[in-house]
């Protein structure tokens, strides 16, 4: 089974926001992340027996990334300014 969870996001100045966590067992998944503002936001992934990876998506950019194991995901603003746009995780359950 697939799921899709698509979302905007408007982050205040130095704010965080999770927008995915399933601490369970982690799934493969696919983050699609677009800033629509002219600040950098921070996209945050945690996966299962791997160390936490942040990556910077500056302003009016995007960042696509697959994943294994997916735990959680969130984004963080910067103190340069606020953040807004859109994220959208497809996550991919196993069939047993």
């Amino acid at each position: 089974m697939t799921s899709i969870l698509p979302q905007m996001f408007n982050l205040p100045v130095s704010e965080s926001k999770t927008y995915y966590e399933d601490l369970s067992s982690g799934k493969n998944a696919t983050i699609n992340v677009l800033n629509l503002s002219p600040n950098p936001v921070d996209l945050v992934v945690t996966r299962a027996n791997a160390d936490t990876s942040t990556y910077t998506i500056s302003g009016f950019n995007s960042r696509s990334l697959s994943v294994d194991q997916l735990l959680s995901v969130s984004l963080s603003s910067s103190e340069d300014g606020p953040a807004f746009g859109g994220i959208l995780i497809t996550t991919l359950d196993d069939i047993v």
